[in-house]
């Protein structure tokens, strides 16, 4: 008996050892296997399938570039990060590049699957662009996350 089935391209069950013949025709394969002891013809299809989607971390920063604008040098500036995850998390440390010691954040002491963290900026005393990258750790992640964040300090000073 000839048994025939549409499916998609492959069928996983079968085994090198398994398959006797094979023929290819421009729309379909044709596969004759062997599956308890009696020969099988199967023909397979080739259906295209268009698949859309979008890949999220488990883990998130908003904004991934921090807009920091036009700064005044000793003035502070305040923003809020935003990360997100799937699962609740603790944010363990975050650290910056330099060392001018221009940031200051307040770390969660809780486990929670959105924090909102304020990221105060105290410009230092030299005019022009202004830019930091910042590593957030998480407890139990292996990887830490990154974030910059981009302004510009005017020539004018605040005394």
């Amino acid at each position: 008996m000839t048994k025939i089935k549409w499916e998609m391209w492959d069928n996983p069950s079968w085994e090198a050892s398994n398959i006797k013949g094979l023929a290819k025709s421009n729309r379909r394969l044709l596969a004759i296997h062997q599956g308890n002891g009696n020969l099988q013809e199967t023909a397979y299809r080739k259906i295209p399938l268009l698949v859309e989607a979008t890949i999220e971390a488990d883990i998130t920063i908003a904004p991934q570039i921090v807009s920091l604008g036009v700064m005044t040098p000793g003035k502070e500036v305040t923003v809020n990060v935003v990360i997100r995850g799937k699962k609740p998390f603790a944010v363990e440390k975050i650290e910056c590049e330099s060392d001018l010691e221009a940031f200051k954040v307040r770390l969660p002491k809780t486990t929670k699957p959105v924090h909102i963290l304020p990221l105060t900026v105290v410009p230092p005393n030299t005019p022009g662009v202004f830019s930091e990258e910042f590593t957030v750790t998480i407890a139990g992640r292996p990887e830490p996350l990154t974030f910059k964040a981009y302004g510009k300090i005017s020539g004018t000073v605040i005394k």
